[in-house]
């Protein structure tokens, strides 16, 4: 049988626990916050807060609430859409089941308050379903004031005008967390412990033989980011594929790559840092508008000093990539020089 125990909100802000010293930047630390913070509220695991501002709460450095909350998200225990300020924890009703239908129609004036959004969307649909396994009269309650939004219809556009459909950048939030890890986890995963190594050139990539190379922009894009962040055994699985098809819906081509060019730029990504660890997982890069947003700014600003010899590995990998692609069309990546 499980066991529970019951913890106050209000602990945060009580006057002798404050007094303790302070919890150090970590995935555990963050994952109780998460579950019993200021900023929870009646429906379980769904709230609204921001990056900063649970940062704020916690005493931590910005990188570090974002370093421990990609660990949270690598094991699938949260998903956030950072623009619209929601957090939702998949499995939080499961373990703080609702006492009884009239409980869950008082979630109706919090639920209205959660800025609209696909999470939310994805967050409803999965509670309604949850609710459908705890009993009928729970579900009834919760479709009293939930409604089920059908999904979008869209219609695949062909390779060549897929870049002219792509609508602008938005902050919905990119990808669906797994709790099985996936191959090849020295990139991927954000917690992965790596010395710094430096990037060397790879053999060139045979792009002519492949006929489609035009026409699948997730394998150019996926095979930049191998050779960008030298990783030629990492596996093009069905994670990271779906990972730069949602990227795409928002991005050119380009633009996605610019982003892993300037991730490949920040000195803590790529493991000067306290942890001697690589962040530079198309997980993080792609995770969301903010942070392809982001490292998009870091490739088109300064470069970092001394960084001359990355600098030019990137514009030989991109010349590698692009240098036997003949007849370009609106899915070709055209990078310039930074």
């Amino acid at each position: 049988m499980s066991r529970y125990r019951k913890i106050e909100v209000k602990t945060w802000t009580d006057k002798r626990f404050r007094a303790l010293s302070a919890m150090p930047p970590s995935g555990q630390g963050l994952w109780f916050f998460l579950l019993t913070g200021p900023h929870t509220g009646p429906i379980p695991g769904l709230f609204r807060a921001g990056r900063a501002s649970m940062a704020e709460e916690l005493g931590w450095e910005q990188e570090a609430f974002d370093e421990a909350f990609a660990e949270v998200f690598a094991n699938g225990m949260a998903k956030a859409d950072f623009k619209a300020r929601l957090v939702w924890l998949p499995n939080a009703i499961k373990y703080n089941r609702p006492e009884s239908p009239n409980v869950v129609r008082s979630w109706r004036a919090e639920l209205d308050l959660l800025p609209e959004c696909a999470l939310k969307t994805e967050a409803v649909a999965a509670m309604r379903t949850a609710l459908a396994a705890i009993g009928a009269a729970y579900a009834e309650a919760f479709n009293e004031f939930a409604k089920e939004d059908a999904p979008p219809q869209q219609a695949k556009a062909p390779a060549e005008d897929r870049e002219e459909s792509l609508p602008k950048p938005s902050g919905k939030a990119f990808g669906k967390a797994s709790a099985k890890p996936m191959p090849n986890q020295e990139q991927e995963q954000e917690q992965e412990q790596e010395q710094v190594n430096p990037i060397v050139e790879q053999p060139q990539l045979d792009l002519a033989a492949s006929p489609t190379k035009a026409d699948d922009p997730v394998k150019t894009i996926f095979a930049y980011w191998q050779k960008t962040m030298d990783s030629p055994k990492s596996v093009l699985d069905d994670n990271r594929r779906k990972l730069i098809a949602k990227a795409l819906r928002s991005y050119s081509p380009a633009e996605v790559c610019k982003a892993i060019r300037g991730c490949s730029k920040s000195p803590h990504n790529m493991g000067q840092n306290d942890r001697n660890t690589k962040f530079n997982g198309l997980g993080l890069i792609l995770r969301d508008a903010e942070h392809i947003d982001r490292f998009i700014g870091l490739d088109n600003g300064q470069a970092r000093a001394g960084a001359e010899s990355i600098e030019q590995t990137n514009a030989r990998v991109m010349a590698e990539l692009l240098g036997s692609m003949t007849g370009m069309d609106d899915n070709t990546i055209e990078m310039e020089a930074s």
